[in-house]
């Protein structure tokens, strides 16, 4: 099992442990490698941007209403892994 999938209506992308990152949305059965490095690499343009909002000032690229959202998506996980069943995110 790979360390972290998540699948969406176009498809899933598959972080391999080796920090290979896959594409599968039907157009290639092996899946399309979209992203090679390592786990700490993964964050870069994270901490680019926090740089730029604490030392510039500049509007981080995800906004509180976007955040807000990943918050309740892995809320929605933690819920989901207690109850055994799908739960809505709110």
């Amino acid at each position: 099992m790979p360390p972290f999938q998540v699948t969406g209506s176009g498809g899933e992308l598959v972080v391999e442990a080796l920090g290979v990152v896959r594409l599968f949305d039907g157009s290639d059965p092996e899946g399309v490698v979209i992203a090679e490095g390592n786990f700490f690499q993964s964050y870069v343009g994270q901490l680019i941007d926090f740089e730029a909002a604490v030392l510039d000032g500049r509007p981080p690229a995800a906004n509180a209403d976007y955040a807000l959202g990943e918050l309740r998506g892995a809320l929605a996980m933690y819920r989901s892994a207690e109850s055994g069943h799908w739960e809505k995110v709110w």
